[in-house]
């Protein structure tokens, strides 16, 4: 099954921004990115965050793993991980100064000037700072409502 039609964006009912990929990792090869379209506006001067797990198997060259946003044909992305041999979280946190609508931005989690594989899972976006923790929700329709 491609990779592409495992991939699924959440929003929870509390109108948080919440969009996850969930299922197995990603496996990239060489240089390479997974860019998903976004189907949620963005508001201006708030503080957004998208992270991701990373495992380099194996690395060649002076690039690494990178996670970020797309929009208006710009990445905006975190620094580059090149550790190898174990799972790490890399962040990326933006602040648009502009509202950017529905399907007009993308998260995009990719590797740059290298050859090898890198695994990717756990890709998380939320509104705030930090990175949360991982929210394992694997159903998306099981959303509890919080008041």
């Amino acid at each position: 099954e491609d990779a592409e039609k495992r991939i699924t964006i959440l929003i929870n009912t509390n109108n948080e921004i919440k969009a996850e990929f969930t299922g197995q990792a990603f496996k990239l090869t060489n240089s390479a990115y997974l860019r998903q379209q976004v189907n949620y506006a963005i508001s201006a001067n708030e503080s957004y965050t998208v992270s991701a797990y990373v495992k380099i198997n194996s690395l060649s060259g002076a690039g690494g793993a990178y996670v970020g946003v797309y929009h208006d044909n710009t990445l905006y992305k975190s620094r580059i991980y090149s550790g190898t041999g174990e799972w790490r979280r890399i962040t990326y946190t933006f602040t648009p100064t502009s509202a950017v609508s529905a399907n007009n931005w993308n998260i995009e989690i990719g590797t740059t000037n290298m050859t090898g594989e890198v695994l990717v899972k756990n890709i998380q976006l939320e509104k705030g700072t930090v990175a949360n923790r991982y929210n394992f929700i694997e159903n998306g329709q099981a959303f509890r409502k919080t008041s």
